[in-house]
């Protein structure tokens, strides 16, 4: 498992890598940060998720 995190005032253009993450930045703008994704899905946006949360996105829905 490969864990990374981007501030959008240091590595802006991490945030174009992904499409929906680009869509969700540039249409809402700061607020809808932190966005966590997994493998390339966006898992969920305005704050972090929880490690139930994670735990299920990374078993494919097996808590």
């Amino acid at each position: 498992m490969i864990v990374e995190r981007y501030a959008i005032n240091q590595q802006p253009f991490k945030f174009r890598d992904n499409a929906d993450v680009y869509k969700l930045v540039t249409g809402n703008g700061k607020k809808i940060l932190p966005v966590t994704t997994v493998d390339g899905k966006v898992l969920k946006t305005m704050s972090y998720p929880s490690y139930d949360e994670m735990k299920i996105a990374l078993t494919g829905g097996i808590a």
